[in-house]
């Protein structure tokens, strides 16, 4: 069997036959997949050695000697290429660890710093622009996507895109000029995500709107007190707009309507005097035909009146 491998490795090597190297390959592949794997117990490590090693026996050709037996070289090839892929991955595994320790300890940090930055965020959000403002809350409030931004700020999608990534490192300089060590660009935006993607705790929505309707007035009520609300409204806004009417006229104008209206009073009070005299005047024009008429009904009813006086009158009888 071993003059049979050897010959099947001498047809690779004169003329690279693919069937005579394929034939080695399944007659030793089980056997050095093995023992790779309880040498690293690891599956893919072990795939990785048995590529490994028949990729130095399809180099080593001619470096084998007829008198060795290839199954022997192959066992041996496999140790030795396991203990340095387990070297290789040990090498790899504590860098990883490293690098892993290392992000944690940046993530731990700069989770602290943003702990600390959380109650300072929403009155910086609130010291930006209006559009600054706008862009971010419906980016990270909402949830929305730059295109449905985009059609609300009235902007393309790659406009609103940079829009909030302005606003993102606007809000970043905000905080740090606090003092707060936070992140920048990409880094916050995914912190803000984050926190905008937080839930409230479990049973809070339904006790909270169960409070909220019991709380509101009913809707007969909550009508009566929009329609007199706006009655009001109507009103102060009409006293206002006559006081705006007025604070409008000219002093001048002004001025002079009032002495028209003083002149009008005057005016009206001597007309009325007048009325009044003409008045008293008619009543003593009719008070004198009242009082003759009366005498001659008096002087007819009592004839010896005028005679009797004439006797008792001694001025007279002299």
């Amino acid at each position: 069997m071993d003059d049979h491998d050897h010959q099947l490795l001498r047809n690779y090597a004169a003329s690279r036959d693919e069937a005579s190297f394929r034939g080695l390959v399944d007659r030793y592949l089980d056997m050095v997949y093995h023992t790779a794997l309880r040498k690293t117990r690891n599956p893919t490590l072990a795939e990785e050695v048995a590529q490994q090693v028949f990729t130095i026996l399809a180099r080593k050709t001619t470096g084998l000697r007829a008198g060795n037996g290839i199954g022997g070289w192959l066992h041996r090839t496999t140790i030795l290429e396991a203990m340095k892929a387990l070297r290789v991955e040990g090498q790899r595994v504590r860098k990883m660890k490293e690098l892993s320790k290392h992000q944690q300890n940046e993530a731990n940090e700069d989770s602290s710093q943003w702990n600390e930055a959380l109650p300072a965020l929403d009155e910086a959000i609130e010291e930006l622009q209006a559009s600054d403002r706008q862009a971010l809350s419906l980016r990270f409030f909402d949830g929305l996507s730059f295109r449905v931004i985009g059609e609300a700020m009235g902007k393309s999608e790659d406009a609103s895109q940079k829009q909030v990534s302005r606003a993102v490192e606007k809000l970043s300089a905000l905080l740090r000029r606090q003092g707060f060590a936070v992140p920048c660009g990409a880094a916050l935006a995914v912190l803000l995500a984050s926190e905008a993607a937080k839930a409230a705790p479990t049973g809070l929505s339904l006790s909270v709107s169960k409070g909220a309707i019991a709380a509101a007035p009913s809707i007969a009520a909550s009508t009566l007190i929009g329609n007199t609300l706006l009655t009001m409204a109507y009103t102060k806004t009409k006293v206002a707009l006559a006081l705006v009417a007025v604070s409008l006229i000219p002093i001048g104008l002004q001025w002079k309507r009032i002495h028209k209206l003083e002149d009008h009073v005057a005016t009206l009070s001597t007309q009325q005097g007048e009325l009044a005299a003409q008045g008293e005047n008619v009543a003593e024009q009719g008070k004198q035909p009242f009082l003759s008429k009366q005498e001659s009904v008096l002087a007819r009813a009592n004839p010896q009146t005028e005679g009797k006086s004439s006797e008792a009158d001694p001025a007279r009888c002299n």
